[in-house]
């Protein structure tokens, strides 16, 4: 036997369709971007395992490649230095682990599920830049070291003075 005692009861109104809309569209739209991300996704890996290349695959899909300019395995530009996207990250780190000539591969990018095809287009061996393009990045830097060669030696005399 159960014995129980109701203290009070609550009426809680509920949602019409018109005002539970906007939560339902929001929800349903990224169920289905899940989905077809994951369709996508799939054949991607299917024609890859299948030998596809980078074109054909991304020409099945009917997507549109993007190319990036010569970059350092830290995601930077050397001709144009700045931050580099931290959406990049995961593609360069994929990157810089292939090797020429090896098959394009799926690279998971971001929490969302989302994904890139990376694929080495050219690999540039590593060279020291031309000295034209360093030129003043040299003489500033020299400059700056026989500055600093300069204050170092008047400091070591001026102590050598005062020690005496």
């Amino acid at each position: 036997w159960v014995v129980a005692k109701v203290d009070s009861i609550e009426q809680v109104a509920g949602k019409t369709l018109d005002q539970a809309r906007p939560e339902l569209v929001a929800e349903l739209s990224k169920q289905k971007l899940q989905q077809a991300l994951a369709d996508v996704h799939d054949r991607l890996d299917d024609s890859l395992a299948k030998n596809a290349t980078f074109d054909e695959a991304v020409a099945d899909q009917k997507l549109s490649a993007q190319t990036t300019p010569a970059l350092l395995a830290s995601g930077i530009n050397p001709e144009a230095p700045a931050q580099p996207d931290p959406a990049v990250t995961p593609v360069v780190t994929a990157a810089f682990q292939m090797a020429e000539g090896d098959p394009a591969q799926l690279v998971p990018v971001g929490a969302d599920g989302g994904f890139a095809v990376v694929a080495l287009g050219r690999v540039i061996a590593a060279a020291p830049r031309p000295l034209a393009q360093v030129r003043q990045q040299v003489a500033t830097d020299v400059t700056a070291d026989r500055a600093r060669a300069a204050a170092r030696k008047l400091a070591s005399d001026i102590l050598a003075k005062v020690n005496k």
